[in-house]
């Protein structure tokens, strides 16, 4: 009995090419995450109450950027 779609050489080796190709680019995407990360957030982790006692004292002191940036 021979199949109804034989594959060539030619199409097999597509196949596996696709393949790798798709689960290249759908593991990537989280391993290269960080690559291109240029700085780490200095407020990560740190408590709201803190960021706005932060945020709010500079915006007394009219240091309207550093409220924005703390």
């Amino acid at each position: 009995m021979t199949p109804r779609f034989p594959l060539s050489r030619l199409s097999v080796r597509s196949l596996c090419l696709l393949l790798l190709v798709a689960v290249v680019s759908m593991s990537g995407c989280s391993s290269i995450k960080g690559m291109f990360k240029k700085d780490k957030d200095a407020n990560e982790g740190v408590p709201v109450e803190q960021l706005y006692d932060k945020s709010y004292t500079s915006i007394i002191n009219g240091n309207w950027t550093g409220a924005v940036i703390a």
